[in-house]
């Protein structure tokens, strides 16, 4: 696209040779237009789609050293993959490949659906930290503890201490 841009440029410029500075302040303009608006409204908007929440929820709770394990959530909020979150995962928390194949990737990082494990979630999370979407605290059937909120997920813990039911 922009060498074609360029050769357009390049015929008007070689044909209309006096249009040159207009050419090029049409072109300054439209650049100064185009990064303030990619770089501060579009960077806001397009958040939501380049998964920002996530990332940040997922590198915030990976900072976590006192949890020994991480239960992920595959819910994006756009969609529910747990292959592109386990990708994200990998990609917030500067994981490497030989990490990754070992053993303690796997004692680490488990990948969870709240939807079909709801009940069963509190006896193999146990002491661990849960990322999950906002969406999915209906599921859980358990007391837990909301430890932080990074924009629509929550990092929270299973609540041992609570004597209710469900904490909401």
């Amino acid at each position: 696209m922009i060498l074609l841009c360029a050769y357009g440029i390049s015929l008007v410029v070689d044909k209309f040779g006096k249009l040159f500075p207009v050419i090029v302040a049409a072109y300054a303009v439209s650049s100064v237009l185009f990064f303030a608006t990619y770089f501060t409204e579009y960077a806001e908007e397009s958040r939501h789609y380049y998964n920002r929440d996530f990332l940040d929820a997922v590198s915030e709770a990976d900072s976590m050293e006192e949890y020994d394990s991480l239960y992920i959530t595959g819910n994006l909020g756009w969609q529910f993959n747990q292959l592109a979150t386990e990708i994200l995962t990998q990609y917030a928390c500067r994981i490497d490949a030989r990490y990754y194949q070992s053993e303690d990737y796997a004692q680490r990082y488990h990948y969870i659906y709240p939807e079909r494990s709801g009940a069963e979630l509190e006896e193999f999370v146990g002491d661990s930290l849960m990322v999950l979407y906002e969406d999915e605290l209906q599921y859980l059937q358990f007391p837990y503890e909301v430890i932080d909120t990074v924009g629509e997920y929550f990092l929270l813990t299973v609540d041992k201490d609570s004597e209710d039911e469900v904490l909401n």
